[in-house]
């Protein structure tokens, strides 16, 4: 497989030499399908896709997002005794593909396999995991992910979102996301406008960085994913990846491109704020690999839909629904056991309405997280397990900030710098403003706060009883005494204050899992029968993961269906 399944930093260059293609196709308005011809596929999408266009606002006093204390706890630690009470051999259905998990991952690929018609298993009300999203007052807005970067026009990334049509939604983001410091918004950080005395700390890194995303004085963008093949195809790439890999990206940057110099202190904290947004890790902590991949990448364009990244997985599920019948997207759907036996694949779920059921496929996709996949997959190979052993997860919140009154600011995402933060004190650590994507011209701002709980214990405290209570108080404190000043904006402008709880849907990029082979070990096929396609293939949250994953191995589960 060619290393163009995603690249990042060469459509500057493209443009340059081809004068062409300068604007993606100007994005149009957030809404759903309208006038279809299929009136049901709208009733879909409003049921069960991963936008909520009807939403109630100051009704909720508790999270919104994920409940773990419904079905999926209970089942899964149980799985045995669940088991032993039911007949495995009842088969209900004879499929070719099973998709585990309606996230990004399992609706790109479905599409991508859309000919075999998939049963697609999810266990949430909605399609689109974490890139989910609503509409308030005419705005769309993220309750999760909330943009991807740009694409080589090669690629085949890019391909994909111009045959779906992603491009057509989006708006592009051009400028670098601003800073926050004292009330005031910066707009040209890396030129050292908030410390001027380190001005040459600020241009020295801002050049390497560019220097990666371009590919230019002989710098390497660290490409990830890296295909399997690609192990044997580009050594020299594959041995840069994993070279950075040893590093944490902190250490990297003061040790090998500062040369022994520590980060000043605006520098650090603009990227821990990043990590802690995108990662929900520090600096000290991920892998100057995947750390470089996604902040070089930041040099570059950024897309923005309507509703984030749910928009994306919107339009992935309708392109999808062209092909497969409704019947085969099931939501509330727990898959409780998998196993392969016999040349087949048994895929045991709890339906909606709480009964076991069987599936017997030629193939299963686990599309979910791999604490998942140790739960549910059947007889793992000890040299598997002791790599899934290794992973972790972190935690994050989305405060959605529904307020009455426009902002005049055009701004999308701002960092908010100044304090010295310990990760257990992380407080919202970006805002981004839903209204910078909506064509419309609502009279409403909606903005979204990312807080997230970038140290070991943050998902405990975050499911305590009283944890509502607490952050959001905290995240009201912020608000008022930092945020809304900033935009001019007033505690009676706000009609509600929506929280949503991720309790673990980021895979912890720590240093030296690509260096040391977990990787390799937790994306091989497993029995030649079940695939594994999610953004923790590479512990890397990104819509690219999940895209170049599924583009990847979906011509491998396309072979062996049509064997």
């Amino acid at each position: 497989m060619s290393n163009q399944i995603i690249s990042r930093r060469n459509f500057i260059k493209w443009i340059g030499i081809t004068g062409g293609y300068v604007t993606l196709t100007p994005y149009s308005s957030w809404a759903g399908p309208k006038n279809s011809k299929k009136p049901s596929l709208d009733n879909f999408l409003k049921k069960s896709g991963p936008i909520n266009y009807q939403i109630s606002i100051n009704e909720k006093k508790s999270f919104y997002g994920d409940t773990p204390q419904l079905k999926a706890h209970p089942l899964l630690w149980e799985k045995e005794s669940v088991l032993s009470k039911y007949k495995k051999n009842t088969v209900y259905e004879n499929e070719d593909l099973v998709i585990v998990g309606g996230g990004m991952s399992g609706l790109v690929s479905s599409y991508l396999l859309r000919e075999h018609k998939p049963i697609i298993l999810e266990q949430g009300p909605r399609f689109g995991g974490n890139s989910q999203g609503e509409v308030w007052n005419d705005l769309a807005y993220s309750v999760g992910a909330a943009y991807f970067m740009e694409q080589s026009p090669s690629s085949e990334i890019f391909k994909i979102f111009k045959e779906v049509g992603v491009h057509s939604v989006c708006r592009e983001r051009e400028t670098e996301d601003q800073k926050l410091l004292n009330g005031v918004f910066y707009k040209d950080f890396w030129s050292g406008e908030t410390d001027k005395a380190h001005k040459k700390q600020f241009v020295k890194l801002a050049e390497f960085f560019k220097q990666i995303h371009e590919e230019t004085n002989g710098r390497v963008f660290p490409e990830i994913p890296l295909a399997v093949k690609q192990f044997s195809e580009d050594p020299k790439r594959t041995e840069y990846l994993k070279s950075l890999d040893k590093y944490n990206f902190k250490d990297y940057l003061e040790k090998v491109v500062l040369g022994g110099e520590k980060l000043i202190p605006h520098i650090a904290q603009s990227l821990e704020r990043y990590m802690w947004s995108a990662f929900s890790c520090s600096t000290n902590e991920i892998s100057a690999a995947i750390g470089l991949n996604a902040y070089a990448a930041e040099f570059g364009k950024a897309y923005v839909a309507p509703g984030g990244n749910a928009k994306v997985a919107e339009m992935f599920l309708a392109k999808s629904l062209e092909k497969i019948p409704q019947k085969n997207y099931r939501t509330e759907s727990l898959v409780v056991d998998v196993r392969v036996e016999n040349d087949r694949t048994w895929v045991t779920y709890s339906d909606s309405a709480g009964k076991l059921k069987t599936i017997k496929a030629k193939a299963v996709i686990m599309a979910c997280p791999k604490f998942v996949v140790k739960r549910i997959l059947h007889d793992i190979e000890p040299e598997r397990m002791l790599a899934l052993n290794k992973l972790n997860y972190r935690s994050y919140l989305v405060a959605n900030v529904l307020i009455k009154k426009k902002i005049t600011q055009d701004i999308y995402d701002v960092y908010l710098i100044g304090k010295d933060l310990k990760p257990e004190e992380s407080q919202v650590s970006d805002i981004i403003v839903a209204n910078y994507a909506n064509k419309n011209k609502s009279d409403s701002t909606v903005l979204t706060l990312y807080r997230s709980f970038p140290y070991e214990s943050g998902r405990r405290l975050l499911y305590d009883e009283n944890s509502f209570d607490k952050y959001k108080k905290e995240i009201e404190t912020q608000l008022h005494e930092e945020i809304l000043p900033a935009f001019n904006l007033k505690k009676e402008n706000i009609q509600d204050l929506k929280i949503t709880r991720w309790g673990h849907p980021l895979p912890l990029p720590v240093a030296g899992l690509i260096a040391d082979g977990t990787i390799e070990k937790i994306r091989k096929p497993f029995k030649e029968k079940v695939f594994f396609i999610e953004q923790d293939n590479w512990m890397m949250a990104a819509l690219e993961s999940s895209v170049g994953e599924a583009l990847f191995w979906s011509k491998q589960v396309n072979v062996l269906l049509k064997k």
